[in-house]
C-alpha cells in the first residue's frame, strides 16, 4: 500500500531529501532508523578419505557471500506513512481552493512546528541562475554583433570608394558600445559584456535586473507557490538548503532538468512562519526623523528590547512590501523535509 492508499506502489523522484531530519523525526517516533541491512551465507566442507575408506568432512575451503542493501530511499516513505496516522496534514485542496477564509484557518488547524504536505505547481527560482543566463545572454549579443561586423568588413573590403578609415568606423558601430571584446564594468560588478541596444535592451538594463534580483531573492534553490484569490491570494514558500541529499546539481543543471514553467511539486516540511499583516505608514519628513533621533541618544537608559523590537518589526515590514526573501502577506513557509513528484506506473496498452 501506497501512501494514499493505493495497491500500486508509487515511486518517487526527489528533487530534495534532508535524512538527517528525517533520522531525528524517526527517532523521537521511537522506531528507530534502519539504515542498511546485510545478508552472509557461508558454507565450507573438506572431504577426505582414510585407510579405512571412511570419508570424513572438515572445514577447510570456504565461500561467504554477503549482500547489502541501502535503506536509505525507503526511509522517507515510511516515515511520511507513519506521519499521516496522526501529524501529518495535507493542505493541498486548502491551498488550491484558497479564499478569504483559508489562511486563518490554516494558521488556526496547522501552527507553526505543524507537519504539512502540499501538492501544487511551484515555480524553481535561483538568483544565480539568473544572473548566469544573463551573462550569457549578453555574450551571446555581444558575439553575434561581433560576427555580423566581421562579415561586414569582409563585404565592404576591396570595394571602391570604401576607405579604411570608413571600414574601421562602419566595423565598430557594428560591434557595439564601444567595440568592446572584453565584459564591460560601467561602474559594476556583474561583468556583462557591453552590445549596441538593437534588441530592446541596454546592458545596464540587463546589470540592474541582476542587481535587484540578487537583493530579492539570496542565492540558493527556491520554491514558490501561489493560491488563487488575486491580491489575496495565498503564497507559500520553500527554501532548499545547500548540501541536502539530491540536491547536488548546479543552478543551470537544475533550471535544464527541470524549464522555468511551474510544474507540480510534493513539499513535506514543517510550517516555519505565517506572515503578518502590516500597514505601512507614510514617510516622515527629515525634521521629525532628526528629532526622534536626538531623543533616543538622550535618554538616559538604552531599551535593548526595543530596539530589537522595532528592528524586527521594520524587517517585516519591508517583507510585506516584497523586498525580503519571505512570501508577502497572506503567506506561509515551509521548512522542507523532502520535495517530491510522484512517477505514475506505465499503463498496460490493451490489444
Amino acid at each position: 500500500m501506497d501512501m494514499h492508499g493505493s495497491a500500486t506502489p508509487v515511486l518517487r523522484d526527489y528533487l530534495y531529501l534532508d535524512v538527517d531530519k528525517v533520522k531525528s523525526i524517526a527517532g523521537q517516533l521511537e522506531w528507530g532508523v534502519t539504515e542498511g541491512s546485510s545478508l552472509s551465507e557461508r558454507s565450507s566442507k573438506k572431504r577426505s578419505f582414510g585407510w579405512d575408506k571412511a570419508i570424513a568432512y572438515s572445514p577447510e575451503n570456504a565461500e561467504e557471500t554477503t549482500t547489502q542493501k541501502s535503506m536509505l530511499d525507503s526511509l522517507f516513505p515510511d516515515l511520511e506513512s507513519t506521519l499521516e496516522g496522526s501529524w501529518l496534514q495535507d493542505i493541498s485542496e486548502q491551498f488550491s481552493d484558497s479564499d478569504s477564509d483559508t489562511y486563518e484557518d490554516l494558521k488556526k488547524t496547522c501552527p507553526e512546528g505543524s507537519i504539512v504536505r502540499i501538492t501544487s505547481d511551484n515555480y524553481l527560482l535561483d538568483s544565480r541562475y539568473f544572473a548566469d543566463s544573463i551573462r550569457n545572454l549578453s555574450t551571446t549579443l555581444n558575439g553575434f554583433q561581433w560576427f555580423l561586423a566581421e562579415l561586414l568588413a569582409e563585404s565592404l573590403r576591396g570595394k571602391d570608394g570604401i576607405t579604411e578609415e570608413m571600414l574601421v568606423q562602419a566595423v565598430a558601430e557594428t560591434r557595439g558600445i564601444g567595440g568592446s571584446s572584453e565584459p564591460g564594468a560601467s561602474g559594476t560588478d556583474e561583468n556583462l559584456y557591453d552590445f549596441a541596444p538593437n534588441f530592446g535592451y541596454t546592458p545596464d538594463y540587463l546589470r540592474a535586473m541582476i542587481r535587484f534580483t540578487r537583493g530579492l531573492v539570496p542565492e540558493g534553490l527556491n520554491l514558490y507557490s501561489f493560491g488563487q484569490g488575486g491580491d489575496e491570494r495565498l503564497t507559500v514558500a520553500t527554501r532548499l538548503q545547500k548540501d541536502r541529499r539530491y540536491l547536488d546539481a548546479e543552478p543551470e543543471i537544475v533550471a535544464a532538468n527541470f524549464g522555468l514553467d511551474p510544474q507540480a511539486w510534493t513539499i513535506v516540511g514543517t510550517v516555519g512562519h505565517y506572515t503578518s499583516k502590516h500597514e505601512i505608514p507614510p514617510p516622515k519628513d527629515g525634521e521629525t526623523q532628526l528629532a526622534e533621533f536626538a531623543a533616543g541618544a538622550e535618554a538616559a537608559r538604552f531599551d535593548r528590547g526595543n530596539f530589537l523590537r522595532t528592528i524586527s518589526d521594520s524587517l517585516s515590514k519591508f517583507g510585506h512590501l516584497g523586498f525580503l526573501n519571505i512570501p508577502q502577506h497572506p503567506g506561509m513557509t515551509i521548512v522542507p523535509i523532502s520535495v517530491y513528484r510522484t512517477v505514475a506506473p506505465r499503463q498496460a496498452s490493451e490489444h
